[in-house]
């Protein structure tokens, strides 16, 4: 195997209990939140160590506020590698005078082995990137390869994490009748493949709310997806809370746990959703269904498996319609929709 994707460990074999953890993944919203179960299960196991986290300046607003991470350092996004490399290197010297007993490795590339290996920890631990495995399972056994016990998925997080009284203002704002359910939508797939049609979105509204007359439907999100929003804020009218734009990753987090239910393609807030045990129904399109679908009885997701040429993982669809996603009609998620609310 070549020595860029070749995988080293070395588990905690001292008898007394490690008391101060790194962690390390910067890299994609949505799988930095992927750590946070994990670690949580991990802090819940051993209350006593401090866990510190290296992660993207954009992405840091979100772990400042978990109250599982003593400090947060932050690296930069750059195209440029020397402002990359100076980027860790002023992280390195922040933690110079820092020793921890345990380094996990959750984003495994030079960089964060480059970290990794100027601790010289007592115990460390990479993720395997390129498995055909549920990132969940490749998370999991991560940390397993400390040999500190099982480890599992840990929603508590999400339960501590302090709310922003100033979101239920900001939804009040801009039409929330506050005592209406919310169900989160989110067209948010990175790719045309992944990404459901303004109509279907529109005709489950309406179908939704034929059965479900109190409830709202939020958007949430970066400017990216701002014209699909108004655009289903113009269809949907009152019953749709157009928020893009005006909150932060906690902030929007926050309203996240607010809601009942969410629909999503496949995206960051699709992941804080089922990751803080909300009911999900997932749309993943070109995304691998081994790779990336969420697990648990409060979750279900549709995929391509079904297609000869699914789970492709291309931008641009190979046939004149995207089969993976045209597929899912709006009956079906609503039916899945109310089962995961009744379940």
């Amino acid at each position: 195997m070549d020595s860029k994707e070749s995988l080293f460990s070395k588990p905690w074999k001292s008898k007394k209990k490690p008391k101060k953890i790194l962690v390390i993944r910067y890299q994609a919203l949505g799988d930095v939140f992927f750590t946070f179960p994990y670690i949580s299960d991990l802090k819940s196991r051993y209350p006593e160590a401090s866990f510190d986290l290296i992660v993207r300046k954009q992405y840091s607003d979100l772990p400042f506020k978990m109250k599982m991470f003593r400090d947060v350092y932050t690296v930069k996004r750059s195209e440029s590698k020397l402002t990359r490399i100076l980027s860790f290197v002023k992280v390195r010297l922040k933690l110079l005078f820092k020793r921890y007993d345990i380094v996990i490795d959750l984003q495994r590339n030079h960089y964060s082995r480059f970290i990794r290996k100027t601790f010289f920890p007592k115990a460390f631990t990479e993720l395997e990137r390129f498995s055909p495995k549920l990132a969940s399972e490749r998370f999991k056994e991560a940390i397993e390869r400390l040999e500190l016990g099982k480890s599992q998925m840990d929603f508590s997080f999400a339960k501590d994490f302090p709310k922003d009284p100033k979101m239920n203002q900001l939804l009040l704002d801009n039409g929330w009748k506050n005592n209406n359910k919310l169900v989160l939508l989110n067209p948010a797939g990175a790719f045309v493949t992944r990404n459901w049609s303004i109509n279907n979105y529109v005709a489950l509204i309406d179908k939704w709310s034929e059965n479900n007359p109190n409830t709202q439907f939020v958007i949430l999100g970066i400017d990216r997806i701002k014209g699909k929003a108004e655009e289903i804020k113009r269809k949907g009218g009152e019953r749709v809370i157009n928020l893009v734009g005006k909150t932060n990753v906690s902030q929007a987090y926050s309203i996240v746990l607010m809601c009942d239910l969410t629909l999503t393609e496949d995206s960051g807030l699709g992941h804080f959703s089922w990751l803080s045990h909300i009911p999900t129904v997932t749309m993943l399109g070109s995304t691998r269904s081994d790779n990336s679908a969420p697990i648990g009885a409060h979750t279900y997701f549709f995929d391509s498996s079904n297609l000869e040429c699914g789970n492709c993982m291309l931008r641009e669809c190979i046939h004149d319609e995207i089969l993976c996603m045209e597929q899912i009609k709006v009956e079906d998620v609503c039916v899945k929709m109310k089962d995961l609310v009744n379940h």
